[in-house]
């Protein structure tokens, strides 16, 4: 089984799609300033 590093496998109950680009961009050490959604942290392991 493939893991990507810094993302624990979980299941969460829902998610918004508006939350995917500041978690994403966390993962990848970028920071996107002030947006509308947030950062998962739930999903983070970093």
């Amino acid at each position: 089984m493939n893991r990507l590093t810094g993302i624990q496998p979980i299941t969460l109950p829902s998610i918004r799609l508006i939350d995917e680009g500041p978690t994403l961009a966390r993962l990848l050490g970028v920071s996107l300033g002030d947006t509308d959604g947030r950062i998962i942290e739930e999903l983070l392991t970093i």
